[in-house]
């Protein structure tokens, strides 16, 4: 359900792409997808008005309230500091990961939510789960990103061996991304100062 600029640190992309498609086409699908990426991107005003209004034009619409919803409010949650609460709300979209709607993406920002609540255990099954699942939302950054994901659950966890490991697999699998995508830039900090 998140597009993948967002899981590369390209939030200004994003968010930029959302308000051009919502330009050309309100509906929907489009509606909601833009919500989910501006609460993703913590613009959390931004993505509750787009998704009142989805809401109010489809009410009945279930991937609206039973997946968008939940999205939206685990990001806002987790803007406001709630780790808890998103994680909580993010349990509720566990039946709908790897579907049509939300791919691994929801698995991601769990996985995500967990390591910022320093639970590097729940955090790592979130991110191994994805990566024993190549061939499910295959074009997602999310696959490639768990490994990133995983190292740095390895850190929280003390497992410096594993989490070098796990990193050198992410640089390996990126070894042709651009050299200033903000994620990148981010691990390659982190690996240089693996003990």
């Amino acid at each position: 359900m998140a597009s993948y600029m967002e899981q590369v640190g390209k939030c200004d992309e994003a968010k930029s792409t959302a308000k051009t498609a919502l330009g050309l086409s309100r509906g929907q699908k489009s509606e909601a997808m833009a919500s989910v990426i501006y609460a993703t991107c913590d613009d959390q005003g931004q993505a509750q008005s787009l998704f009142n209004e989805v809401r109010s034009a489809y009410p009945k619409n279930t991937v609206i309230n039973l997946i968008v919803a939940p999205i939206v409010a685990s990001s806002a949650e987790r803007s406001r500091g709630n780790l808890s609460q998103a994680i909580q709300l993010s349990e509720s979209v566990r039946s709908y990961d790897f579907g049509i709607v939300v791919g691994a993406s929801s698995t991601y920002a769990r996985g995500n939510l967990y390591l910022q609540h320093h639970m590097g255990k729940e955090a790592a099954s979130e991110f191994k789960a994805i990566i024993d699942r190549p061939a499910l939302d295959y074009l997602s950054p999310a696959h490639t990103l768990a490994h990133l994901g995983l190292a740095r659950a390895a850190v929280i966890n003390g497992d410096t061996a594993a989490a070098r490991k796990s990193y050198q697999d992410f640089f390996a699998l990126w070894k042709d991304a651009d050299l200033d995508l903000p994620v990148l830039v981010q691990a390659r900090k982190e690996y240089a100062e693996l003990k």
